[in-house]
This record gives C-alpha cells, structure tokens and sequence, in this order.
C-alpha cells in the first residue's frame, strides 16, 4: 500500500514518529466527514472530538482505526520516495478488515 501525505502536515509527523499508519475505506455517505477530515489540521484541533467519531486502536498496530469503517488497511512503514513537497510512503498491509454485510 502506498500512500503520499504532505511534509508539513501533522499526519506525516505522526506516521513518520510510530512507524505505522492505517486506510479507512468508508462509504459514500461518509464523504463530507472525509473531506472534513483531509483538510483540517489534527495540529490545532482534535478532530475525534470536534466530528464525534468513535475510534479503536488497530488489530496489529496502534495507529486509529475509525470504527464504523467498512474496510481497514493497517499498514507498517516499509519505505518512502520523498518529492519536494511530498512523501510516498509505502506499507506492508499486516491487517486487513472488511465488514461483512458487503458480502452475500
């Protein structure tokens, strides 16, 4: 899995400090809370708590997993390509869930 995230963003910080991030996969009905959360700054504004999100830690890693995901990629950080601006940073997928009601 890879993943480019923004240098000065506070989620690059993060991932680069634990080694380890997660994708939540979420519905369509969810897409005015991804873009809330793509674009406003976990550095000044805890945003679990300002949207009312429920989160875990990871099966196999720490990183946060929002619960009501209908799939999940915990990944550990395995390499990077850095770019001006941005980092690529590739993941060994070490667990991966997928809620069942998507399947017959």
């Amino acid at each position: 899995m890879a993943v480019a995230v923004d240098k000065e963003a506070f989620t690059y910080e993060l991932i680069e400090s634990y080694g380890e991030f997660t994708v939540n996969v979420c519905g369509s009905e969810k897409l005015d809370l991804l873009y809330t959360l793509g674009t406003s700054s976990g550095r000044s504004v805890d945003k679990v708590k300002a949207l009312g999100l429920s989160v875990r830690k990871g099966v196999k890693v720490d990183a946060p997993v929002l619960a009501d995901a209908i799939g999940v990629l915990e990944c550990t950080v395995s390499g990077k390509l850095e770019s001006e601006d941005t980092t690529l940073l590739v993941g060994d997928v070490v667990y991966v869930e997928v809620s069942e009601e998507l399947f017959d």
